[in-house]
């Protein structure tokens, strides 16, 4: 078996500086941020419940 680095939803040096569940809200606010198709004065912006 080949060695391979596993799939990780979060940035890793975000991780190490703010911690694990702060990376991975960051990252699903930048996922939700890239799909919005929302936009007001040229800034894309997200809404999400819970």
């Amino acid at each position: 078996m080949k060695n391979f680095e596993p799939n990780r939803a979060f940035n890793t040096e975000v991780a190490a500086t703010l911690g694990i569940y702060q990376a991975i809200l960051i990252q699903q606010i930048r996922y939700w941020q890239e799909k919005s198709t929302h936009e007001i004065d040229g800034r894309k912006w997200i809404y999400n419940t819970y």
